[in-house]
C-alpha cells in the first residue's frame, strides 16, 4: 500500500470512531464562509480579531509573522488552522486555488525550517515561539480528520500536485517535527493544557500517520496521567476558562470513545 493510500484508509477507519463533532465545531458556521472568502483572496486571517494577512505568493510566506506585532500572530502562523477551510472547500468544490494553498504554504513551511534530525542541542531554540513544541506543533500537525497538515491533506489527495512523493516528503516533515514534541512533553511535565494537547496529537498521529505507530504507548500512557491533573475535585478546569474547560473536556471525551 503507498503512503496515501494508507494515510487515507488510516483518517477513514479513524473518522468512524468520532461520534461528535470537535470543539471548533460550533464556529464553522460563523467562520466558514467569512475565512473561506479570505482564503480565497489570498489573505490569511489572524483569529480573535479582524486583522488578515495578504500574501501574494504563498511559497514566499515569512513564517516569523513580521506582517503583524504580536506573539500571537506569530503561533497562528505556524499552527496552519486555517487549513481545515482549504480542505472543505475543496472537498465542495474542486477548487484548485485552496488546493495550491495548502501546497505551497507547506512547502513554504519545510524550506523555511531546515531539518536538523533528533539533535537535543538545538532543543531549546525550537521552544521559542517560532516553533514552539508546547503549543504549534500539536496544532499544526493536527489531532484530527480535518484538523492539521496529517488531518487535512488526505481530502486533497486527488489534486495533480499531491503527488506519492510529495506527501512522503510531508510525511517525513511531520515524524521529524513529532521528535521534540515528545521530548518537551517528557521534560516539561504539568497541568497545563498543552501536555493533553500535545498528547491527543501523538495518539492521533500514531493511530494514522505511517512511522508514527511507536508513539501509541507513551501516548495513552501519558493521557491517563493528565487526565487527573486537568480537573479540580469539583470537576472545573484548573484554568478557570470556559475555553479551556470544553477544550480539554471534548479531548478526553474523544478518546474515551475511541476507547
Amino acid at each position: 500500500m503507498d503512503i496515501k493510500q494508507a494515510l487515507k484508509s488510516n483518517i477513514d477507519e479513524f473518522k468512524k470512531d468520532m461520534v461528535f463533532l470537535n470543539r471548533f465545531a460550533k464556529h464553522e458556521d460563523e467562520y466558514l464562509v467569512k475565512y473561506t472568502n479570505l482564503l480565497r483572496n489570498n489573505k490569511i486571517p489572524m483569529r480573535g480579531s479582524n486583522k488578515s494577512v495578504h500574501y501574494d505568493d504563498f511559497t514566499k510566506i515569512d513564517y516569523m509573522g513580521p506582517e503583524i506585532k504580536h506573539r500571537e500572530w506569530v503561533q497562528q502562523l505556524n499552527r496552519f488552522y486555517w487549513m481545515k477551510y482549504c480542505a472543505i472547500d475543496y472537498e465542495k468544490n474542486k477548487s484548485d486555488h485552496m488546493a495550491r494553498l495548502v501546497y505551497d504554504s507547506i512547502n513554504a513551511w519545510i524550506n523555511y525550517w531546515p531539518y536538523y534530525g533528533d539533535r537535543s542541542d538545538i532543543f531549546d531554540w525550537m521552544c521559542c515561539d517560532l516553533f514552539h513544541p508546547m503549543i504549534s506543533t500539536p496544532l499544526r500537525l493536527g489531532a484530527g480528520p480535518g484538523h492539521g497538515w496529517i488531518g487535512c491533506i488526505p481530502y486533497l489527495f486527488d489534486y495533480e500536485l499531491f503527488t506519492e512523493e510529495w506527501v512522503e516528503k510531508v510525511v517525513e516533515s511531520a515524524l521529524w517535527q513529532i521528535g521534540p514534541m515528545v521530548e518537551n512533553n517528557k521534560n516539561h511535565s504539568g497541568e497545563h493544557n498543552w501536555r493533553p494537547n500535545e498528547l491527543s496529537c501523538l495518539l492521533f498521529l500514531s493511530q494514522v500517520l505511517p512511522g508514527a505507530e511507536k508513539y501509541k504507548e507513551y501516548a495513552v500512557e501519558q493521557l491517563n496521567d493528565a487526565f487527573y491533573a486537568q480537573f479540580e475535585d469539583d470537576g472545573v478546569h484548573i484554568e478557570h476558562t470556559t475555553d479551556y474547560h470544553d477544550w480539554i473536556t471534548d479531548v478526553f471525551a474523544l478518546i474515551y470513545i475511541l476507547g
